[in-house]
Formats: C-alpha cells, structure tokens, sequence
C-alpha cells in the first residue's frame, strides 16, 4: 500500500469503444417523415433534410461527423460537429446518404449508417414518354401526308 507502483504505457490498451450514430429526424420539403433503410420518393420531394447523432460516453460534446451522399459527392465532406445534412434540388436518380461519428481519441464508425435514396424522374423524362412522343410525332406526320396526297389527288382530277 505504501510501496511503488510501476507504469509502464506500452501496456496500456485503449478502451474507447466507438461511437453509436442514429438519425433522429428526416424531413423531406420540410415535412417530418419516418426514416427507413431505403427511401422512395418523386421528383418533387428531392429536398432532404436529415439530423442524426452520435453517442460516446467519453468525451460526448467532442463528436464530429462525415457525410458523404453517394451519387452526389465524389468524397467525404469535411468534418464538423453539426448534427445535420441539408440536401437540396438533387435531381432523378440513386443516392446513398453514409454518416461516419468520430469522437475525440480518433475512433470512428467501422461502417457508417447507411440510407438508400431512390428518386423517381417526372413521367415526362421517361423512356416509356419517348417513345410514346415518336409514335405520336410519327402518326401526326403520316396523317398529314396522307391527307394531303388525297387534296393533291382531288384537285388533280378537277
């Protein structure tokens, strides 16, 4: 009790787990809306907001984030402590948002949370709209010559 005591670091382990990260709200135009794994939505509903956190008991005010939207970014966004992801006028496609949390000893998630977005293109930049416009655009212009061989064809004969 009353003796020495030894410390030698090489010993030392590190302990810090790594942070657990949850979305805690989505808000799509605005509009609160529940968080699943894969979001489908239409051309219209293409402004997302999404808030989330990260939990470490060790130093919890020292968190920061990495986000990352997939089909959007080419590399993660700088780290910062906001506790929020705006994404506004994304267009058609596919997108996935990945959030990373690091807390203070560099830990950070070993796989980010994932969310899988699928936005639908309006109907009339679909494929199945094209080729109902060449058909279309195709029998208005047969008709038309059609019915003008006919006029041709009557004034001929008078």
């Amino acid at each position: 009790m009353n003796g020495v005591f030894k410390y030698n670091p090489s010993f030392d382990t590190n302990l810090t787990p790594e942070p657990t990260l949850h979305i805690t709200n989505l808000k799509i135009n605005l509009k609160d809306v529940t968080v699943t794994e894969k979001l489908e939505l239409s051309y219209k509903d293409n402004s997302l907001n999404f808030d989330y956190i990260g939990i470490s008991l060790s130093n919890p005010d020292e968190i920061k984030y990495k986000v990352k939207l997939v089909g959007s970014d080419e590399d993660w966004r700088p780290e910062t402590k906001q506790t929020s992801a705006v994404f506004s006028n994304l267009g058609p496609g596919n997108y996935t948002l990945q959030i990373m949390a690091c807390n203070n000893a560099g830990v950070c998630n070993s796989k980010p949370l994932s969310v899988e977005i699928s936005i639908a293109p309006p109907f009339w930049k679909t494929w199945w709209f094209y080729v109902l416009v060449i058909i279309v655009g195709g029998a208005i212009v047969l008709s038309y010559i059609k019915v003008r061989e006919r006029a041709l064809v009557r004034e001929n004969k008078t």
